[in-house]
C-alpha cells in the first residue's frame, strides 16, 4: 500500500484522468491506507514518529496557513482548511504507511516511477507540442504543468535514482536507471528553467563530492566549477533565444527584485503571521510598485513567500523541520555510511539541499517536494532509533549475562574456601 499511495499521489489521477475527479481517487486511497494501517504492526513505534519535533514542525507549518487568514473570519479559515487538509492527511497517511525499511523502500520506488512519468510527460509534451508545453518549454500536468514546477519533481528524485544506480549490482537495472537520470537532466533542459539548471548543478556536484571514492583535488574542482558555469549560461542563452526580447534574462531578474521587495514591506508591516498564506500576489499592489506584469504573481521565492505571507510563525515553523530533518539526516549518514539507511539518507539530505537551492528561484511553499522528504526523513529516522535502541538492549542484556556468569563463578570460588 506504501508503494500505491506513493504512485498515486505524484500521478494525480484525477488530473491525468478527469473523468475519475469526481470519485476522489486519492480522498479513496487515502481512507484505504489508513485502514490498512490498523490491520499490519510496525517494525517500530509509532511514537518514534509522532514524538520527532521536524515532523510536528511540519504539521505546525501547515496548520500556521490555515491561521494565516484569520482576520478574514472564520468561512475564509474554513476554505483555507478544505485546501491544505490534503497535505496534513498526506503527512499522517505516508507515516503511517512506512512502519519498516521495506515500506520506506516501496514508498520511495512509488515516488520515482510517478516522477518518471511526469518527467517523460514534460519531454513528450514538447516533442508533440502539447498544450502544457507553453512556448517549447517542458510541463507535464496539475501540479508540475508550469515549466518551472516541472523541474522540482525532477530534483526531488534524482538523488535517489542515482543511489540506487551507484549500489546495484545488475545490469539491467543500472541500464535502467541511467535512462532514468540522462532522461532527468533532459527533462531540466527542455524545461529552459534557468533556477532548475542552477539546482541540477548543485544536485549533481553534491551526489559526485559525495559517492566518489577518488581525492577530488584543485583540477576536478575547477573542471566541476566550468561545467556549472558553462551549463547555466547554456540555459540562460537557450532561454533567451526561444523567448526572443519579450522576456529575457534581465527582465527576469527586475520582476524578481520587484516582487521581493513587496514581500520585504509586507513582512515588516505584518511580522507576526503575514498578510496571509497564498495571497501574496492578491497584496504585493499594495506594498510597493508593481509592474503590470507582476501583478497577482508569487514572490518567485519561497522564503521571501513565506515571510511574507505566514510572517514568523510561518518561518519558525518551516526552518524548524528543515533544521531538525537535516540534522537527523546527517546524524544517519555519519553511523551507516556503507548501508540502506545510510544511502537513502544521502539521497534524502542532498534532494533537500537542491530544492532549498530550487526554492530560491519560485514559490513552493505546497510543494509535495519539502513535505515528501520530511516525512522519508522521519520515518528512516525512527527505523535507525529503533535499530539503535534494539542493538544497545542487547549488548546490556549481553553485558548483564556476562556480570552474571562472573558473579557465579566468583561464588563457586568463595564457597570452596
Amino acid at each position: 500500500m506504501s508503494f500505491l499511495y506513493s504512485l498515486f499521489t505524484f500521478l494525480q489521477p484525477g488530473i491525468l484522468f478527469p473523468a475519475l475527479a469526481p470519485y476522489k481517487p486519492l480522498l479513496l486511497l487515502s481512507l484505504l491506507a489508513l485502514v490498512s494501517t490498523l490491520v499490519k504492526s510496525p517494525d517500530y513505534s509509532r511514537k518514534l514518529v509522532f514524538s520527532n519535533s521536524a515532523l510536528r514542525y511540519l504539521i505546525g507549518f501547515v496548520l500556521v496557513q490555515i491561521i494565516s487568514v484569520y482576520y478574514s473570519g472564520f468561512y475564509s479559515m474554513f476554505q483555507y482548511f478544505l485546501f491544505w487538509y490534503a497535505y496534513i492527511a498526506f503527512i499522517i497517511v505516508s507515516v503511517l504507511l512506512i512502519s519498516s525499511i521495506k515500506e520506506i523502500q516501496r514508498y520511495i520506488l512509488g515516488m520515482i516511477l510517478a516522477g518518471e512519468f511526469i518527467v517523460g510527460y514534460g519531454i513528450y509534451a514538447v516533442i508533440y507540442h502539447l498544450p502544457s508545453s507553453i512556448e517549447g518549454r517542458a510541463g507535464a500536468y496539475g501540479m508540475y504543468e508550469n515549466h518551472n514546477d516541472y523541474t522540482f519533481m525532477i530534483i526531488q528524485i534524482l538523488p535517489f535514482v542515482y543511489m540506487m544506480r551507484f549500489r546495484t549490482q545488475n545490469g539491467f537495472y543500472r541500464l535502467l536507471l541511467n535512462i532514468m537520470l540522462l532522461s532527468q537532466i533532459a527533462g531540466v533542459v527542455y524545461s529552459q528553467s534557468r533556477g532548475g539548471m542552477v539546482a541540477l548543478v548543485v544536485e549533481l556536484g553534491l551526489l559526485y563530492v559525495n559517492t566518489t571514492k577518488a581525492r577530488i583535488g584543485i583540477f576536478k574542482i575547477l573542471l566541476m566549477g566550468s561545467i556549472a558555469v558553462g551549463a547555466v549560461a547554456f540555459q540562460i542563452i537557450h532561454r533567451d533565444e526561444e523567448q526572443g526580447p519579450q522576456y529575457t534574462t534581465a527582465d527576469a531578474e527586475g520582476s524578481r527584485f520587484e516582487l521581493w521587495k513587496a514581500g520585504k514591506n509586507m513582512f515588516f508591516t505584518h511580522p507576526l503571521l503575514g498578510v496571509g498564506s497564498l495571497r501574496f500576489g492578491e497584496f504585493s499592489q499594495d506594498y510597493a510598485e508593481i509592474s503590470h506584469d507582476n501583478r497577482g504573481k508569487n514572490a518567485h521565492n519561497t522564503y521571501v513567500e513565506i515571510l511574507a505571507t505566514t510572517g514568523l510563525v510561518g518561518w519558525i515553523c518551516f526552518f524548524g523541520f528543515i533544521k531538525t530533518s537535516i540534522k537527523q539526516l546527517r546524524q544517519m549518514i555519519k553511523d551507516n555510511k556503507e548501508n540502506t539507511v545510510g544511502s537513502y539518507a544521502l539521497a534524502t539530505l542532498i534532494a533537500f539541499y537542491s530544492i532549498l537551492v530550487r526554492a530560491l528561484f519560485d514559490t513552493k511553499t505546497y510543494d509535495w517536494s519539502f513535505y515528501t522528504l520530511c516525512v522519508i526523513a522521519v520515518s528512516l529516522y525512527a527505523y535507525y532509533s529503533n535499530q539503535k535502541l534494539r542493538k544497545t538492549t542487547q549488548e546490556n542484556l549481553s553485558q548483564d549475562g556476562q556480570e552474571t556468569e562472573q558473579t557465579g563463578t566468583l561464588n563457586q570460588s568463595g564457597s570452596r574456601l
